[in-house]
């Protein structure tokens, strides 16, 4: 899977051709769902993939379905999601309201 990711990347001649691309998984493990019942639950890995330069996705939709989202303390979600986001955050230096 990281190396499928990995694959957009593209050397940057700054970084004397390191792609700038870095991996982390966030999150292993139970994740809260209304599906979940006593005897079946939902569990995930969260990875997180940082391109350090430009790049287009090839596969991306173009009908207008797919958009770029804020998220912040006020999104509904539930608290793992923000947790998760948080960290995100965090690990690259970015603002979470």
């Amino acid at each position: 899977m990281i190396e499928h990711f990995e694959s957009f990347a593209r050397p940057s001649t700054a970084t004397l051709g390191s792609t700038g691309f870095e991996s982390h998984m966030i999150y292993r493990g139970y994740i809260d769902d209304m599906r979940n019942t006593d005897n079946a639950w939902t569990e995930a890995e969260i990875w997180n993939f940082h391109y350090g330069s430009s790049i287009v996705f090839p596969n991306l939709r173009t009908d207008g379905m797919s958009l770029w989202k804020d998220v912040t303390n006020n999104t509904r979600g539930f608290l793992i999601q923000t947790s998760i986001l948080r960290e995100i955050a965090r690990i690259h230096d970015a603002y979470f309201e």
